[in-house]
């Protein structure tokens, strides 16, 4: 049986979520994959929604330890609007065991992250292959000739805030290889449940270059899918 610890965080502001469903599906699955009882899951669900504040703006973070459930309740950090996006030096390959589930990798990404910080950026570039799959702390979304679109599924942790506006907007998903010199010329955003949708607005290369990125076309799917936020 896999032991590994499993996470959640979203944004709660005034006793309300962006699609908490998707979150407590997404937790659900990954915290019975990491060995948690599938029952035990919905009773913390349920404990989960005595907890939470039902007034001012929190990150909740939901944690499956290996044995045992827990909830820390932390005030919501400054938001941005726009994101930076950093790509390290000496990081061809993906440093993730599972791309696809929210917390075995938690420390490697936190480190790409103060890593990009130190850069100048807000977040870095997952680049393998010579392809950008997706930022250390979100997903990455790419407008290319042929429509909004991701890295294959193997690479991502399936992104809350991607379904939401995909089932709000009725976007048709595309996955495709990015290589890097094409992310860097295509109007791109990164996706997290804190910040939202964030238009991608420069680059820091390993030379520690800077690249303007381009202009996205649309803006405002933060504030459509926080028009149907519900309780936990």
């Amino acid at each position: 049986m896999t032991r590994v610890p499993i996470v959640d965080s979203f944004l709660l502001k005034e006793g309300r979520v962006v699609r908490p469903d998707l979150h407590r599906k997404r937790f659900h699955r990954d915290a019975v994959w990491a060995g948690a009882p599938g029952h035990d899951v919905d009773h913390y669900f349920a404990h989960v929604g005595r907890e939470l504040p039902v007034h001012g703006e929190w990150f909740p973070k939901l944690q499956w330890d290996g044995s045992d459930f827990h909830l820390d309740v932390r005030p919501a950090p400054p938001r941005r609007d726009t994101t930076t996006l950093a790509v390290l030096p000496g990081r061809e390959t993906d440093p993730r065991r599972h791309p696809a589930v929210k917390g075995p990798d938690l420390h490697v990404l936190g480190d790409m992250r103060n890593a990009a910080r130190e850069r100048g950026a807000d977040d870095a570039a997952i680049v393998s292959g010579g392809c950008v799959r997706e930022a250390a702390n979100g997903t990455l979304i790419f407008a290319t000739d042929t429509g909004l679109a991701t890295a294959p599924d193997d690479y991502l942790l399936p992104s809350v805030t991607w379904q939401a506006t995909v089932d709000e907007v009725g976007i048709v998903k595309h996955t495709r290889d990015i290589p890097l010199d094409e992310a860097l010329r295509t109007p791109a955003w990164c996706l997290s449940a804190l910040h939202g949708w964030t238009a991608v607005t420069r680059w820091v290369l390993p030379s520690g270059e800077q690249v303007p990125a381009p202009d996205v076309p649309w803006r405002g799917f933060t504030r459509r899918l926080w028009t149907r936020a519900e309780r936990w």
